[in-house]
């Protein structure tokens, strides 16, 4: 039986099938993931325009194996966002993110899924909410020092905070890190508008 955070988790899948990112759904058949994600399971370069090949993708907290695809219906390389429309039936259970938002986020725990090489079933990261930087990215950290960290397999998939029991942002630049820093950044799903980004529904 799965959680309330994990019935939205999307993988992302090469046309071997091998995982390269996640996503989350944000809507009756739409998934919020990054540009480079879907550049990545397509093994194509990121570009100014939205590729029109379709992307494979499953639920993997749901029906594993169970491959859709999906089309790219909003493209912004800038804010590296790629909102996706899935084609034929989701699978028992799938629901949209609760996505969330707070003015004050300083020192929340939060947890993530996400898909690092070697670990194609998925891992879990945990960690603490700290504050946004001068590009409006907000800096997260790891509490601990074992454990697994949101790294390259993370882009795409959202950031719940366990304080607000939701969604409220997901890792998405590609930021080189300091050797053993385990830091990353993400953007604020606040941002992000439902009619603008993705067709309110």
């Amino acid at each position: 039986m799965t959680q309330a955070h994990e019935n939205s988790i999307i993988r992302l899948l090469s046309a071997s099938g091998l995982p390269v990112g996640a996503g989350f759904l944000i809507a009756n058949a739409q998934a919020l993931t990054c540009t480079h994600v879907v550049a990545a399971a397509l093994g194509q370069s990121v570009g100014a325009e939205a590729p029109v090949e379709q992307v494979r993708l499953d639920f993997p907290l749901l029906q594993p194996g169970q491959i859709l695809v999906a089309s790219v219906s909003f493209w912004d390389v800038d804010k590296d966002i790629a909102v996706l429309d899935i084609a034929g039936a989701l699978p028992s259970g799938a629901a949209a993110a609760r996505l969330v938002q707070s003015a004050d986020l300083w020192r929340h725990a939060f947890r993530a899924s996400g898909f690092p090489q070697g670990f194609p079933n998925g891992v879990w990261a945990s960690g603490r909410i700290l504050g946004r930087e001068a590009a409006g990215w907000c800096q997260i950290e790891d509490s601990k020092q074992t454990g697994y960290f949101v790294q390259p397999g993370f882009s795409g998939g959202a950031i719940w905070d366990d304080a607000l029991a939701g969604w409220w942002a997901w890792p998405s630049p590609p930021i080189p890190l300091p050797p053993c820093g385990r830091r990353s950044f993400c953007l604020w799903l606040r941002l992000l508008r439902p009619g603008r980004h993705w067709a309110a529904r």
